[in-house]
């Protein structure tokens, strides 16, 4: 039902918008959601310079309908857990205490996925412009041209003609 507001408390749409957030949070979850993709992004502190433009540009570039993005705070003593609690359902939080490293902390969001694609992502990657989801079709292209196709990513590279060396570029720094 409307509801009508007689005067416009200053911050009004933001605490709204905060209190929406929240509720979703606490009893959307309680639905399942058809998870097409689950982003998993292992991070250790670096919120603000990392993580949080890294979300950023995730969320403006893509459709959010169908996808988790599960964040695993790898011994943070940031911010981080409270940032990735107030953004909403289509984000899970995964907390440890200790620093588990990126293969340790990459397995606990895997295990947790709920998606039928599985993407892992570092936490200091920016979409670039694109048309929403462009990068996950991407990657799951792939996927729908052969049933042979285990793994994708943003760079294949072709081996020795006859030989099976060919391989997936990643990018690391």
């Amino acid at each position: 039902f409307p509801v009508t507001i007689v005067h416009q408390v200053p911050g009004w749409e933001e605490i709204v918008n905060r209190n929406e957030k929240t509720l979703a949070n606490r009893y959307c979850k309680l639905k399942t959601r058809d998870i097409k993709y689950s982003i998993v992004i292992p991070t250790y502190n670096h919120l603000h310079d990392c993580l949080q433009p890294c979300l950023e540009s995730i969320i403006k570039y893509t459709n959010l309908s169908n996808i988790e993005i599960i964040v695993v705070a790898n011994g943070c003593r940031d911010a981080t857990a409270d940032y990735v609690k107030s953004l909403g359902i289509e984000f899970v939080l995964i907390e440890s205490e200790e620093q588990l490293g990126y293969t340790k902390a990459t397995n606990l969001g895997m295990q947790a996925a709920k998606g039928k694609y599985i993407v892992l992502l570092n936490n200091d990657v920016v979409l670039l412009p694109q048309v929403a989801n462009k990068w996950l079709d991407i990657l799951e292209e792939p996927f729908n041209k052969s049933h042979k196709t285990g793994m994708t990513g943003p760079m294949l590279f072709k081996g020795v003609p006859g030989k099976s060396n060919d391989f997936i570029m990643f990018f690391v720094r």
